[in-house]
C-alpha cells in the first residue's frame, strides 16, 4: 500500500492523499514542497511506481529496499546512510515501543536491546559495562 503525505507550510498541516494522487514523476512536485511516501507491504508494482518512475534510485538502493520481501529471513538491512547525487538513502530500524519505556529498569532495557538486535552482543556488552550493569555485562560475554 502506498500512502502519500503532503505538508502544507501555509497551514502547518499534513494531509494524506490517495495513492492515485502521487504524481508519476517527482519533477511534477513544485520546489520547496515537502512530502513523505510510506510503503506498507508494497507489491513489486508499487515499488516500481515509486522507485523506478517517481524517484528513480540506484539498483543497489533498490536491493536494500526490497530485502525484507526478497529474502526468507525477512530481516531489515542494518542501519546506514548513503549519499547519492539526487537523494540521501537512510536505513533506520526503530526500536519497539516496549524498549523505549522511560520507566523500565535499565537491566530490562538492556535485555530487550540484546533480544531485538541479534549479533550485536559485543556492542551491548560495552553499554552494560558503561552503565555499571556488571552482572549483565558478564552474561553477555559468555
Amino acid at each position: 500500500m502506498i500512502r502519500y503525505y503532503h505538508w502544507d507550510s501555509a497551514t502547518d498541516t499534513v494531509s494524506c492523499a490517495l495513492p492515485s494522487v502521487l504524481p508519476k514523476y517527482s519533477s511534477e512536485i513544485p520546489d520547496g514542497t515537502i512530502i513523505w511516501i510510506d510503503l506498507e507491504n508494497p507489491t513489486p508494482e508499487e515499488e516500481a511506481q515509486v522507485f523506478r518512475d517517481f524517484l528513480p534510485v540506484h539498483p543497489l538502493t533498490l536491493e536494500d529496499i526490497t530485502r525484507p520481501r526478497r529474502l526468507e529471513d525477512g530481516m531489515a538491512h542494518l542501519p546506514k546512510v548513503e549519499e547519492f547525487p539526487t537523494y540521501l538513502y537512510v536505513v533506520a530500524n526503530p526500536l519497539p515501543m516496549e524498549v523505549c519505556n522511560p520507566d523500565k529498569p535499565r537491566a530490562d532495557v538492556l535485555s530487550d536491546l540484546v533480544r531485538f538486535t541479534p549479533g550485536d552482543e559485543g556492542k551491548w556488552f560495552a553499554a552494560a559495562k558503561d552503565a555499571k550493569l556488571f552482572d549483565e555485562a558478564v552474561a553477555l560475554a559468555n
